[in-house]
């Protein structure tokens, strides 16, 4: 019950946040924004701890890739204050959700039974997340500069990552549990995308783009909480 509420007040205080974010974040900004994610972070805490076929590893590592996804949010947010070094907050923030989705792979791993068809799709996913990294500077006009080398090894585990899910939803016969973990990291993958123009393209409108802004938070809240959720319909 309690997982629900939080998921309930963590929703509230994301559509709080996004009517406040703009192209430049405040130190109040900062603030509502960690409220919402700490909706998703106690929502997957109570969900875990009332899911009676919840193991120890799924649940530590879910809830410890959300709490990476918060430090993330933070710091990412901080360029925008006095408070933090640009450059720095953004390698910083591209580290802590890197760091994030190798903590879901492990919950993953640790859930499900791995085999050829995980190893093909997380394959599939890591050759994708490169290319589609070196493609998209040329392609999309991005310009990644000092932060290619990041860039390229973040998406490709996030690649990983969405490879796994995919995998262990074909290996799982389609479960509840795997089926909200595909929606949410492909949810992740739309996010980083719209995230990719506001920090990288070459058009100044892109990068201040209102609409990308709510729409890069949208899908990436959508996906933490959907990734939360998840931990209610483990079954085992």
């Amino acid at each position: 019950m309690l997982g629900y509420v939080f998921f309930v007040l963590g929703i509230l205080a994301t559509i709080i946040f996004l009517t406040k974010r703009t192209a430049f974040a405040t130190i109040d900004v900062v603030a509502v924004k960690s409220l919402a994610s700490m909706g998703f972070i106690l929502a997957g805490i109570f969900f875990f701890v009332s899911n009676d076929n919840c193991t120890d590893m799924l649940g530590a590592f879910t809830i410890g890739g959300a709490c990476f996804g918060m430090l993330g949010d933070i710091v990412l947010d901080l360029k925008y204050t006095k408070l933090g070094d640009a450059d720095r907050c953004t390698k910083l923030g591209f580290w802590a959700f890197l760091i994030g989705h190798v903590f879901y792979s492990i919950a993953m791993l640790s859930a499900y039974k791995f085999g050829l068809i995980n190893i093909i799709c997380v394959i599939i996913g890591i050759i994708s997340g490169i290319v589609v990294a070196i493609l998209t500077e040329k392609v999309v006009k991005l310009n990644y500069g000092k932060f290619k080398a990041i860039t390229i090894l973040y998406t490709a585990v996030l690649c990983m990552t969405l490879g796994f899910a995919g995998g262990f939803a074909l290996s799982e016969k389609y479960s509840m549990h795997s089926l909200l973990l595909n929606v949410g990291f492909v949810l992740f993958v739309l996010s980083d995308a719209f995230l990719a123009k506001l920090y990288f393209s070459n058009n100044e409108k892109d990068r201040t783009s209102r609409v990308s802004i709510i729409l890069n938070h949208a899908t990436y809240y959508a996906a933490q909480y959907i990734i939360a959720l998840s931990l209610a319909f483990y079954r085992g």
